[in-house]
């Protein structure tokens, strides 16, 4: 049984590899959802079925009840939302189908971004406009929310007079952490999922790097939860968001720490896996990864504690002719 997240994972992957700073789509057939509980109510998983699901499969889809799995279970039923008429310059020389939504549609032999109305959209964007802006930590406060609180008095007069500027030099979306209050005033928006950022926080077992980092992190993706996580998830959003006309796409997630710890590194994530315990699931598969490729010692990075960093790099480093990110499981 296929479910949500297979897809999901995929295109997180090559979202964050390629991702030059606009959201990826997520469009999809409506399906009925399908949520599993356990005799206390409380939320094992959910999926996404064309149909209800036979009692044989339930058990291949259940997962440990924790704080993982409840972490973004619904209490009470979410209700269809009004939303204000969408008012939004659109490309009228660009004709495709009028579907209610933003969509993506092949007209020729070309690729096109089509607005509710049925017009092409041309995303002209920013990111990152809030009322807060960017707290300092040198000086122990935001001088930009202190310079317009100053200017405006009130998040409301500070959210109208942007987005007519913004509309007036013409922009017509709202990129990544921009402020919901600047919503549904003549910008299209977007909203961010985070999957791996909010994944992170549950503890070493969830994450790569970035427990403790303020910025940057990298999920535990071979974490078998992962996929029941990104899911619910994804599933909760959506369903908070599946009828906003104004709604032009989704981040899957921002800045995921590739490179490890640091740029100085020279293998990256490689370098904070091998560090990892012998338990954790990410050196395992880093492990089974290597010696299904390139036949090392079942045992190498599982002993030698105080070599580990140094002796498994240095062979993988040999067998690669020094391209690690050559590996192939």
């Amino acid at each position: 049984m296929k479910i949500l997240t297979k897809k999901i994972f995929y295109l997180l992957l090559f979202f964050l590899i390629f991702s030059t700073g606009f959201p990826a789509f997520g469009f999809s057939e409506q399906n009925s959802a399908k949520i599993i509980y356990d005799s206390q109510n409380d939320l094992l998983c959910s999926s996404v079925l064309k149909s209800e699901p036979d009692v044989s499969v339930k058990s291949e889809i259940t997962i440990e009840i924790d704080k993982v799995a409840l972490a973004y279970r619904d209490e009470e039923p979410i209700l269809i939302r009004a939303y204000p008429e969408l008012k939004i310059e659109t490309d009228t020389t660009i004709s495709g189908k009028k579907t209610g939504f933003f969509h993506t549609q092949k007209i020729g032999d070309k690729w096109w971004v089509i607005a509710p109305n049925g017009n092409g959209f041309i995303a002209v964007g920013t990111q990152r406009m809030t009322y807060k802006g960017i707290y300092s930590e040198a000086l122990g406060y935001s001088p930009y929310e202190q310079n317009v609180k100053s200017i405006y008095g009130s998040e409301e007069e500070w959210a109208e007079n942007t987005a007519e500027r913004l509309n007036s030099w013409g922009f017509n979306l709202l990129g990544i952490d921009s402020a919901p209050s600047l919503r549904y005033r003549g910008l299209a928006h977007t909203v961010s999922f985070g999957f791996g950022s909010s994944f992170s926080k549950y503890g070493e077992d969830y994450v790569i790097y970035g427990l403790d980092a303020s910025n940057h992190c990298f999920p535990n993706v071979f974490s078998p939860k992962f996929e029941y996580y990104c899911d619910d998830l994804a599933r909760k959003v959506i369903q908070e968001d599946q009828n906003d006309p104004w709604l032009f796409g989704y981040y899957l997630d921002n800045e995921l720490s590739w490179w490890g710890q640091s740029f100085d590194t020279t293998y990256g994530l490689t370098d904070l896996v091998i560090k990892k315990d012998k338990t954790h699931t990410a050196k395992i598969a880093l492990i089974k990864g290597l010696t299904k490729s390139y036949k090392l010692d079942t045992n190498y990075g599982l002993v030698n504690e105080k070599d580990e960093p140094y002796a498994l790099v240095t062979s993988v480093a040999k067998a690669t002719n020094g391209n690690v990110y050559s590996l192939r499981d």
